[in-house]
């Protein structure tokens, strides 16, 4: 597994611990239309419609939750969107490994 799918997966992992369900899909994060905002970003809309809640409080209750993640260096609430940045130095440092050990294999499909 490459490391943005690893590292989307381990997110799923904390939201639906958080949330207590597994309601969150790897499958639901988009990217940002620009980088300011971050890396990657999950729409709340699926989750607060199975919670019946709005999706921007929702959104600002999961940055509250993730503030002490390890995974990210930031994540940050923008209406219904919850964003993640992602540690540049730690992601990279992750990549280039994958590179080195797959080599000529790096970016095939599994």
């Amino acid at each position: 597994m490459y490391t943005l799918e690893e590292l989307k997966s381990k997110i799923v992992e904390e939201l639906n611990g958080h949330i207590g369900e597994q309601l969150v899909e790897v499958s639901d994060f988009e990217y940002p239309p620009n980088l300011e905002m971050g890396e990657l970003s999950y729409p709340c809309f699926k989750l607060a419609k199975a919670k019946g809640e709005s999706p921007a409080k929702l959104s600002q209750e999961l940055v509250s939750k993730m503030q002490d993640s390890k995974l990210v260096a930031g994540t940050k609430s923008q209406g219904p969107y919850l964003n993640f940045s992602f540690d540049y130095k730690m992601f990279s440092k992750n990549v280039v490994g994958e590179i080195q050990k797959k080599n000529d294999q790096y970016g095939e499909n599994e």
